[in-house]
């Protein structure tokens, strides 16, 4: 396992970024930039939450292969799918 934490930031529509963290003692932290996004438009919203979600399996992706293991996404507050699994690369 490595020492230090897994790290995965992106740009995200609208002026956002955000960048994932992970370790094994302090778990997975999520910071934005500039602020927490408020998007108020529902098709600008699905727009954004698109990228973050494809962001965010990358780097679950990262996390996956690491632990060895599938990663299990859990998101509150929407209509589709609320649960995804995010499993290892494979490896060929």
């Amino acid at each position: 396992m490595p020492a230090d934490p897994i790290t995965h930031a992106a740009k995200l529509p609208f002026g956002y970024a955000v960048e994932f963290t992970w370790s094994r003692d302090g778990g997975m932290k999520v910071e934005w930039a500039p602020d927490v996004p408020a998007i108020r438009s529902q098709r600008h919203f699905r727009k954004f939450f698109a990228a973050y979600v494809a962001a965010r399996a990358t780097f679950l992706r990262q996390v996956a292969d690491v632990v060895g293991g599938a990663v299990a996404v859990a998101d509150v507050g929407g209509d589709d799918t609320p649960v995804s699994v995010v499993r290892p690369s494979t490896r060929h």
